[in-house]
């Protein structure tokens, strides 16, 4: 046998011995959840890692708490204040040509 599946069989063997028992340090989901792949550019992935290690979190928790965060405002809020900011950086190059 290999070493490979020994280590299997003792794991399935442990689990099973506690398989009634409450699980430690695990939560049941509630609701459903999906998972998404998300591409960044290397410079950004380690400015998230740091961001992320500043913070003591993991940086999959820290983006989870972005797009949460992200998705919980008003969007109207949200609409606005782009529209603000682009009409403002066009109304200040205008005046900045003249």
């Amino acid at each position: 046998m290999s070493t490979l599946t020994d280590l299997i069989d003792s794991e399935t063997a442990a689990s099973e011995a506690t398989r009634d028992q409450p699980s430690r340090g695990m939560k049941r989901r509630t609701g459903t959840s999906a998972v998404y792949s998300l591409r960044l550019p290397a410079d950004q992935i380690t400015k998230l890692q740091q961001v992320a290690a500043d913070a003591g979190i993991p940086p999959t928790v820290l983006l989870r708490q972005w797009v949460i965060e992200r998705l919980d405002h008003d969007p109207d809020t949200a609409l606005r204040t782009l529209i603000h900011h682009e009409v403002y950086d066009a109304v200040t190059e205008a005046l900045s040509t003249r």
